[in-house]
C-alpha cells in the first residue's frame, strides 16, 4: 500500500482508541503485535463499503472500462517511477528533513 509505519502507528493507535480493533500479543514473536477488527468495525463494515461503491459510481460516471483501466496503469506506474527514484535518489537536504 506505501504506507509507512511511522504513518501507520498513529492510525492504529486512534482505531484502537476509538473500539474499532484491538491489539494482541504474538504468541510466537513478543516482538509483533497481531491487530483484530472488533465488532463495531465489523458493523461500520457495510456502510462503509456501500459508501466506497457509491462515490466510485458517481466518480467514475461516463467513464469508459478501457479509460479507467488506462489511468490506474498509468497511475501505477508513475507510483513505482517515483518509489524507484526516490529510494536511489533522495537529495540530502530532503533525508534530513524526514529525520526530524
Amino acid at each position: 500500500m506505501g504506507v509507512e509505519g511511522a504513518t501507520l502507528v498513529p492510525l492504529i493507535d486512534k482505531m484502537e482508541k476509538e473500539g474499532l480493533l484491538k491489539r494482541k500479543p504474538d504468541s510466537k514473536d513478543r516482538r509483533v503485535n497481531r491487530i483484530y477488527l472488533t465488532q463495531k468495525a465489523d458493523s461500520l463494515w457495510n456502510s462503509m463499503t456501500e459508501c466506497a461503491i457509491y462515490i466510485r459510481k458517481v466518480s467514475t460516471k461516463d467513464i469508459s472500462e478501457d479509460k479507467l483501466e488506462t489511468t490506474l496503469d498509468t497511475l501505477h506506474k508513475i507510483s513505482k517511477n517515483l518509489s524507484t527514484y526516490f529510494e536511489v535518489n533522495v537529495p540530502a537536504e530532503v533525508s534530513r528533513k524526514n529525520r526530524g
